[in-house]
């Protein structure tokens, strides 16, 4: 038995001015800045959430590396003295480069990975509007937005909200059809 669309939407309760309207606002650009606050609102609701940790200051592993790291070059040893980088050295140096302006605060670091998380959403929101149209691009972000190994790993010190920043990044820059793209792409791609 089929019914027809207008009997389903009365089943439902839409009609098709709500439908419209339903569409115009996962369309709308405000409808893509709410995303985007709620990106933020919920990293930074979880950032906060972890602050009277006893690790959020005092960092292990990995964390404790990036951070004495980006500390010497901070202080000036843009070389990393004869220590051998093990891991991807981008993260460090960006860091130290926080770490020169503001001093030695891990909760701006995080504060900054949870910028580059709403960034992040942004650049979803662009590839996605580009390939589907701008409903597809804000749901996109939505998805995102609430994605909690997403909003987890923004809070954490370490490289994956640069890595997957960077790499979203050299997705968009792909998308687009000239050389300066491609080659945006590539420096992106290369820094990640």
């Amino acid at each position: 038995m089929s019914i027809e669309k207008n009997k389903l939407r009365e089943i439902v309760g839409f009609s098709h001015e709500n439908m419209e309207r339903a569409g115009r606002f996962f369309s709308s650009n405000a409808f893509l800045v709410s995303i985007l606050i709620l990106a933020a609102a919920l990293r930074i609701a979880h950032l906060l959430s972890l602050r009277n940790l006893p690790l959020f200051d005092n960092l292990i592993l990995d964390s404790r590396f990036y951070d004495e790291v980006a500390q010497r070059i901070a202080a000036g040893d843009w070389l990393n003295g004869n220590h051998v980088f093990y891991t991807d050295p981008l993260y460090p140096y960006v860091v130290a480069l926080i770490y020169r302006f503001v001093g030695h605060d891990v909760l701006v670091v995080r504060l900054f990975q949870v910028a580059l998380g709403v960034m992040t959403c942004g650049l979803v929101a662009v590839m996605g509007r580009r390939l589907g149209g701008k409903p597809v691009g804000n749901l996109a972000a939505l998805m995102l937005a609430v994605y909690k190994p997403s909003i987890f790993q923004e809070a954490e010190f370490e490289k994956t909200a640069l890595g997957v920043f960077l790499i979203t990044l050299s997705l968009m820059f792909a998308m687009r059809k000239s050389f300066r793209a491609y080659f945006a792409a590539g420096i992106s791609l290369g820094l990640a």
